[in-house]
């Protein structure tokens, strides 16, 4: 619920930048303690866009249990401190073709993401892989790379913004291969690391425009 602020302004950005509302469906996973929250939340989302005549519809999900225990897989120092990690929704990400069994592509965006223009680009995007990214520069996983991480980096990139082909994210069993690398990292940097070690650089590179990062 303390990402909930951000998740309203992320949703509302969203909606007044689709060409077409009625043809988006926007899921919102959430732990199992915080349904009732996300139901007012979605009041709220509701009220704050009186002024459009369509909305794209909103689905909420209860996070599902994980091929793995967040605490016992993920050890390392940080991410033992965010309690929100041992919780599932926190990894979903890496399980949405559970959640959507029947869709073939989604958007993902994390909590602190505003939208600026219709993602209806986006989404028609061509890809050859199970997963378009922007490329991160991987300075900030120096600290996880002498216990398990050799050689070159151009592999990494940003979660914050993808696009994902569910159905060969599902066929080529990358959520198990993630689940792999984060026992193997201990958990540091999240899902991020974790996906980007599964990938090892086999993802579309999203253009700039798609990730831009205020400082």
């Amino acid at each position: 619920a303390v990402a909930f602020p951000g998740l309203l302004l992320g949703m509302l950005s969203v909606s007044r930048s689709l060409e077409d509302p009625g043809s988006c469906t926007i899921h919102v996973i959430v732990p199992e303690e915080d349904a009732k929250k996300a139901l007012k939340l979605l009041k709220c989302y509701t009220r704050e866009l009186y002024d459009l005549a369509i909305l794209p519809e909103v689905k909420l999900h209860v996070a599902k249990p994980l091929g793995f225990n967040p605490p016992e897989a993920s050890t390392w120092e940080w991410i033992q401190r965010a309690p929100r990690f041992d919780k599932p929704s926190a990894w979903a990400l890496v399980y949405l073709h559970m959640y959507l069994p029947d869709i073939p592509r989604a958007i993902y965006l994390d909590t602190d993401t505003l939208v600026t223009s219709d993602l209806g680009a986006l989404y028609r995007m061509k890809m050859h892989h199970a997963l378009a990214a922007s490329w991160d520069l991987p300075v900030a996983y120096m600290e996880c790379f002498p216990h398990f991480l050799r050689g070159e980096t151009s592999w990494a990139f940003d979660s914050g913004v993808l696009l994902l082909d569910l159905k060969k994210w599902a066929s080529r069993g990358l959520a198990n291969e993630t689940e792999r690398w984060i026992r193997e990292s201990r958990g540091c940097w999240g899902d991020q690391l974790a996906m980007s070690s599964a990938l090892q650089g086999e993802f579309d590179r999203l253009p700039w425009v798609w990730n831009v990062k205020w400082v």
